[in-house]
């Protein structure tokens, strides 16, 4: 009869067939993969930190550290950049949609609390599943011996 396989991993299935004569074949294995589980992923941007506040675009570079036990690393592609203050012009060279890990954020905020960027990405492994990572790069809140506004 039917039977199924649920966890991850590599299974080794034997069967025979037995013919209406009662004559049994060797036995024969097949092997099945099954990888449900995305892959386990990190995102760090470097610098996390853009100082001086000086409105100036700085290049951001983006590492994704990326473990699958399963099939094995696939692509990844980059989802979206956003700011936490909202706005449109901070980003450049930054290419939605597709593998891209270096661009350039603007070191500027328009609260004292500073801003938050993060760089939203997807990282799928060889079987199709896909994991968010998000990485993040912080312009400082005002104060301390950052008087640049």
């Amino acid at each position: 009869g039917p039977f199924t396989l649920e966890a991850d991993g590599t299974h080794v299935v034997t069967y025979r067939s037995t013919d209406a004569a009662g004559n049994v074949e060797a036995d024969k294995t097949v092997t099945v993969k099954i990888d449900r589980t995305g892959p386990s992923v990190t995102c760090t941007a470097v610098p996390g930190e853009l100082r001086p506040v000086n409105g100036r675009f700085v290049q951001v570079a983006v590492g994704l550290d990326v473990d699958d036990a399963g099939s094995g690393t696939g692509s990844f592609r980059l989802e979206s950049v956003t700011s936490s203050e909202g706005g449109t012009d901070f980003a450049r060279n930054w290419r939605v949609g597709s593998a891209d890990t270096l661009g350039e954020l603007q070191a500027r905020r328009t609260s004292r609390n500073g801003r938050t960027y993060t760089l939203a990405y997807t990282v799928f492994d060889l079987a199709g599943n896909g994991t968010p990572c998000e990485a993040t790069v912080t312009v400082p809140r005002r104060g301390g011996d950052d008087d640049d506004d």
